[in-house]
């Protein structure tokens, strides 16, 4: 039977045919995921970069551009998920995929199971201030897409990166709805020491409802981790 490993040619050609930037990994999630999904314990784990221009633009709030361009790479994600489950259904293994950016317990404010966390596993980045994903190459300017599977990994592991954010807090000052704490990310936290989720929920449905109340970008966009690596990108050689 294939494992994750020796599907990588056809993995890289799945996250390359779009006309995107996009990064992923390989990750075993066994120790952390709920017992409904348990039985499908590896993951690809991978990260479409969002232009710098457009979340530049998002600095003092969301806007009808980006909503459109946040709900054309969540269908692209999907898009990519549904074909690497496929993929990995006609290789004899279960499989299945987490919906971009779908609610399944609107008390907790939660998906089935948080993208970030696959992502930090497939060594793509840290959990910021700003509750997100940081990658070292686009700093937390990406959307995030998480495949399950029972197939074996066939490679050791990714070690998982460490908190980077030093002592910055441009995305806790920068949010609108003060829905940031200010506390570090480390492997098992509560969410709830970085983000007050019922906060930024409110908050976004009381102040940005013609944008779907569900999209903001404000601290995305404070990030300097993404900012510096666009600059060091567009810097001459």
């Amino acid at each position: 039977m294939s494992s994750l490993s020796d599907l990588r040619p056809e993995l890289d050609g799945l996250v390359s045919g779009h006309g995107e930037t996009i990064i992923y990994g390989l990750s075993d999630l066994g120790s952390v995921l709920p017992s409904a999904l348990e039985k499908t314990p590896r993951a690809v784990s991978f990260a479409v970069r969002m232009g710098d221009e457009l979340m530049d633009s998002v600095r003092e709030g969301p806007h009808s551009r980006y909503l459109a361009e946040y709900t054309r790479v969540n269908a692209l994600i999907n898009e990519i998920a549904g074909k690497m489950t496929e993929l990995f259904r006609l290789s004899g293994c279960a499989a299945r995929y987490i919906h971009s950016s779908q609610r399944v317990d609107e008390v907790n404010i939660a998906g089935e199971f948080p993208h970030k966390t696959a992502a930090v596993f497939a060594g793509l980045g840290w959990i910021g201030r700003n509750c997100q994903l940081v990658t070292r190459a686009f700093g937390p300017r990406v959307r995030l897409g998480t495949v399950l599977t029972d197939m074996a990994l066939g490679e050791e592991a990714p070690n998982h990166l460490r908190f980077h954010c030093g002592s910055c807090r441009r995305c806790v000052d920068a949010c609108p709805a003060s829905a940031l704490t200010g506390g570090d990310w480390t492997e098992g936290v509560e969410r709830s020491v970085l983000l007050n989720a019922k906060r930024c929920d409110e908050w976004k449905k009381e102040h940005y409802a013609a944008f779907s109340g569900n999209v903001c970008g404000i601290c995305t966009s404070a990030c300097p981790q993404g900012s510096a690596r666009r600059k060091e990108r567009k810097s001459p050689r």
